[in-house]
This record gives structure tokens, sequence and C-alpha cells, in this order.
């Protein structure tokens, strides 16, 4: 395969933009479409007919499994993921290949080069590892950690060591009791729906592991001054819409 048709599935804008950007790079490949729901994604994959998608593997219409069980055109399939240390080590093994976002340009490359070398025709049974994988995703355990990407490392970093993700400078940032910040390639707001429970959205910069809760202090304006860690290992403001999801927390 000397071209690469490529189709990029994602409901975060951003993570669509980053991918694109990043794969504008390689002369071999075209990117003939994005998507950003599963019915759109359905949608252009049958209508396209590229020979690789990127797949998120959540989105807010469905998932993985509901876009690979409803085409009929079968690409090369890409998953890529913010989520769980399962979904990493399966993919391992069962698909053209993962990424865990936020993705680096060196290992997009390994990528390609990967796709570029694949037969130009997937098969049925492909298809049913892939529905096969995409099944187990839906009844994994709860994860315990989340994936950071540092060059061509991925990290697991226990939720039980992080103390609240910040969204700062146009990115997320995953912070530990250790006071390290990491990047992560998706909105807050998104990343607050898939977290464990004891991780709560205090204001529209900052989600906090409830766990590390120390203090509260009433502030002005309907707002909170919340203390992580014991010694202190950060302050965090809560927003005044919040105001309600914050007070709870009194009580629990």
């Amino acid at each position: 395969m000397n071209r690469l048709r490529v189709l990029l599935v994602d409901d975060e804008q951003p993570a669509l933009d980053r991918m694109a950007a990043l794969l504008q790079a390689h002369a071999s490949v075209e990117i003939v479409g994005s998507a950003k729901s599963v019915a759109e994604a359905t949608t252009s994959i049958d209508a396209l007919k590229p020979d690789a998608i990127f797949l998120d593997v959540k989105m807010g219409d469905g998932d993985a499994f509901d876009v690979l069980q409803a085409i009929q055109h079968l690409p090369s399939v890409v998953f890529a993921t913010a989520y769980s240390d399962y979904a990493h080590r399966a993919f391992e093994h069962r698909v053209v290949d993962y990424l865990v976002k936020p993705v680096e340009a060196s290992r997009l490359s390994e990528t390609i080069s990967r796709l570029l070398s694949l037969p130009a025709h997937s098969t049925n049974q492909q298809l049913d590892q892939l529905l096969e994988l995409a099944a187990s995703l839906r009844q994994q355990r709860q994860p315990v950690s989340h994936p950071v990407t540092i060059g061509d490392r991925t990290l697991f970093v226990r939720y039980d060591d992080i103390t609240h993700f910040e969204a700062r400078e146009k990115l997320v940032y995953l912070c530990t009791k250790e006071k390290k910040e990491y990047p992560i390639d998706t909105s807050l707001s998104r990343l607050a729906e898939s977290l464990p429970q004891q991780f709560v959205q205090v204001h529209r910069a900052f989600v906090i592991n409830c766990d590390y809760l120390s203090e509260m202090h009433r502030y002005f304006g309907g707002k909170y001054k919340l203390l992580l860690g014991r010694p202190m290992i950060v302050t965090v403001e809560s927003g005044s819409t919040y105001k309600d999801v914050v007070e709870k927390l009194r009580v629990v």
C-alpha cells in the first residue's frame, strides 16, 4: 500500500485536530474525513471506504463496538484511548495498533509504517476479533489507573495517587500527591464522566479526588476553597455553578 486513506473518529474536536495535524506530516497519508459520533462514523466509513480508521473507544452516543457492528466496509482499525489499562493490554494483541492519548509523533510514525505494510483487504476473521475485543471493553473491570503517555512510554498512574485534574492553557493535567503533572488529551468534562466515583468536578477547570479533601472554607460568591491532602498538597477554588455539588461533599 503506497497511499493510506484515513478517517478519524473522535467526539472531541481538540483530539481530532491534534491527530490530523500529526498525520499531515506524513506524505503517505491522506485524511479523507472525520466523524464525531457513532452514527456519523458508520455512515462515513461505508461511504468513503477508507483504508484505515483511527477510532476512539468511547463516544457520546456509544462506543467502538457500535461502530464495528454497524459498518459494511471494514478498514484497518487503530484504537485511540485515554482510558483503561485493560484496553492497553488487549489492543496490543488483537488490533492493528492502539494509541494512548496524547499521541506522540514518533509513536504515530510506527503506526503508519505498520498500516502501510498490511495487505490491502481485511478479512471476516479480523472483524470477528475486533467485535470480540470491543465487546470485552464493555465488560471490563473498573480500572485502577489512568494511562499517561510520555514520549514512547506509557505510565499507568493509580487513581489512589491522583489528587486532582486541572484544565490549564488548553490542556488537562493529571496531578499527583507527589506534585507531579502529566498532560491528558481530553476535555475535563468528558474525563469527569469516565473517572471513578471519588472524583468530582467542582469547577470548570478542576476535578478533585474527594479522598484527598481535608478542609473546606466558605468563600464569597457561593464559592469554596478546598484543601487537598494532609499535609496540604494544593488549594482549589470551586466555581459558583458547582455550589450544590460542593455543598453535598460536606454531608457525605
